[in-house]
């Protein structure tokens, strides 16, 4: 999004050398590991890029389809010129410090754990890890609400989703509703039959959540008269003749892609 066409992961190279010498990785040579290493970054770059949509690479590019959260403007008008940044945040000295601090969690004084670091759980759920909104907790009590009809453990999996009064997780838990100074009238407020209507779900391609998970959605979206997305995918899996198709699965947005 920035530009950059290559990059040289030079430090983990250092790294695994580091690691063999140290004993870490066992009967492995240089040569081996680093062969492993870039077969899986190279994976891993791929599978993203084939989720970025029909483009070609080249549109992506120097693109700047980014929106920075939680970086100050003095920062993003050095190094992510003309990036939005809407709420403002850290600078360099912040991002020292936490790098400084992250560093000495590496290399302490006092070894306390052996050499493995701490998984703190930024990307997957870790227990005692960062707070995921979407956790084993929350997970169970939604799958529970769904296959037995349990409206009090949806209710449950309400709260701990909503709730940030104690643990922030979102913008919106650092936000609080300003109350109007009278209640607004209820023949005033829109029924729940006409707001639903504004309901609308995702372009997911299919592959990121299954066919199941996909009709679903769209059974849903037609029974409250809002609006689902085929995805990218979707439509493969679900041809359709010369005529349009509509069925309790159909979605009401079809989602043209090439290939």
């Amino acid at each position: 999004g920035y530009g950059i066409q290559a990059f040289n992961p030079y430090l983990v190279y250092e790294c695994l050398n580091d690691m063999i010498h140290e004993g870490m990785l066992p009967g492995v040579s240089y040569h081996d590991a680093v062969k492993a290493y870039n077969k899986a970054i190279y994976k891993g770059v791929v599978k993203v890029m084939a989720k970025m949509g029909i483009s070609t690479i080249k549109s992506y590019c120097g693109a700047q389809i980014f929106e920075a959260v939680g970086l100050g403007q003095e920062l993003i008008d050095k190094y992510f010129t003309w990036t939005p940044s809407r709420i403002g945040g850290i600078g360099l000295d912040e991002i020292v410090q936490e790098a400084e601090q992250q560093h000495a969690k590496a290399f302490p004084k006092f070894p306390l754990n052996g050499r493995t670091l701490e998984v703190h759980g930024q990307y997957q759920y870790r227990a005692g890890g960062e707070l995921h909104l979407f956790n084993p907790k929350t997970i169970h009590l939604l799958q529970k609400a769904v296959r037995s009809n349990d409206y009090a453990a949806f209710k449950e999996y309400t709260r701990l989703i909503d709730d940030q009064s104690e643990q922030m997780a979102t913008l919106r838990g650092l936000m609080e509703l300003k109350l109007a100074p009278e209640p607004i009238p209820i023949k005033e407020v829109e029924p729940v039959e006409a707001i639903v209507k504004r309901f609308k779900t995702g372009a997911m391609s299919y592959g990121s959540i299954s066919k199941e998970a996909h009709e679903t959605l769209a059974i849903a979206m037609n029974r409250l008269g809002g609006k689902s997305n085929t995805g990218e995918v979707r439509r493969a899996i679900f041809p359709m003749p010369m005529e349009i198709r509509v069925t309790a699965r159909s979605s009401r947005w079809l989602q043209g892609g090439s290939g």
